[in-house]
């Protein structure tokens, strides 16, 4: 099987911050179970907060895990 690079923009779910991340990859991108858990890996080591309900910047990742602690929802 042969690698695919699949390239992802993801945009903070509060601002308008992008980040531009590609995966090297021997799963398909048909794959979504590995290939969501591999993009949701890097995006927290670059500091963002991937949720069910989207994805945050560093910037406001801290806001979301404050929100999400004390009960409400992390969307909003």
């Amino acid at each position: 099987m042969s690698d695919h690079t699949i390239a992802y923009r993801v945009r903070c779910e509060r601002c308008l911050v992008v980040i531009s991340i590609g995966i090297i990859s021997a799963a398909r991108p048909a794959d979504d179970v590995r290939v969501t858990e591999a993009l949701n890996e890097l995006l927290v080591d670059y500091g963002w907060l991937p949720t069910r309900s989207g994805r945050y910047c560093r910037n406001h990742a801290a806001e979301v895990r404050g929100r999400s602690r004390r009960g409400g929802h992390p969307g909003g």
